[in-house]
């Protein structure tokens, strides 16, 4: 390590001030009055907390000791890390005026604590007084995600819609660690249709089972709830998601589930 630092003090030593002053031009030094940034994230006792934030897949939930993780973020949609890609999941309410993806909704707070995220939306759409709360969390001695969903003052007969699928198990340059692959993960993770290119599911009485040749994922659904296949080119039209399609090539699990107002 010595001999180190002498060499470097000496090649920097030999240089002319020709060469320094380019490299000198480009500086930029952390001065008073030229670091500020706007706080995003504000801490409420054990927990960040932000509200609109624009982020996805920037808060990894963590369960037991594996290289497993959930991949979420301010927004309410996850990616499950094997490690490799395991599959997307998204959330959406349906009521009887419409439906919209939870990401697009008018008001999200977003709280994160350790190994759980939770989120409260609002939208004029839903009623003046609803609100939807999420709260998700991985399991500790098992590798997966647990979502529970609790609605209150939302319009009668309201449902929780989602759709999960993509798992091929492609991994990162870094494991999709935060700046480290080519694209923000905000892009990185989102879902693509070829990634579901090599996956079944089988739906039984108490959920589905995807196959796929990186990994087998069990999915277990509340009482009441209706799946169907659909088609994964239409990931981002939920109208055209709500169509079954059980022979399409690229295929996700898409499911509704009744809300019971609290």
């Amino acid at each position: 390590m010595k001999k180190l630092a002498c060499c470097l003090a000496l090649l920097a030593s030999t240089a002319t001030a020709a060469e320094i002053a380019p490299a000198a031009a480009s500086l930029h030094p952390n001065l008073a009055g030229q670091v500020s940034r706007p706080i995003r994230y504000r801490p409420d006792g054990p927990d960040f907390v932000i509200h609109n934030g624009a982020e996805f897949f920037n808060r990894s939930l963590y369960g037991g000791h594996s290289a497993f993780r959930v991949d979420g973020g301010d927004n309410p949609e996850f990616m499950l890390y094997l490690p490799g890609r395991g599959g997307n999941l998204r959330l959406a309410l349906r009521w009887p005026g419409g439906a919209r993806w939870l990401h697009e909704a008018a008001s999200i707070d977003t709280r994160y604590r350790p190994g759980e995220l939770l989120y409260e939306l609002r939208d004029p759409a839903w009623g003046a007084t609803a609100v939807l709360r999420l709260d998700v969390l991985a399991y500790a001695r098992t590798e997966g995600l647990i979502l529970r969903a609790e609605g209150k003052g939302l319009p009668p007969g309201a449902e929780l819609l989602w759709s999960y699928g993509g798992v091929n198990g492609e991994r990162g340059r870094r494991d999709g660690d935060i700046s480290t692959e080519r694209v923000p993960i905000a892009q990185y993770f989102q879902f693509r249709p070829e990634f579901a290119a090599r996956n079944q599911f089988t739906i039984s009485g108490e959920g589905f089972t995807l196959s796929s040749p990186a990994a087998t994922i069990a999915g277990v659904v509340p009482a009441g709830t209706a799946l169907h296949v659909a088609e994964g080119g239409a990931w981002n039209d939920l109208a055209a998601m709500l169509s079954p399609d059980a022979s399409s090539a690229t295929p996700v699990m898409v499911a509704r589930t009744p809300l019971i107002n609290a």
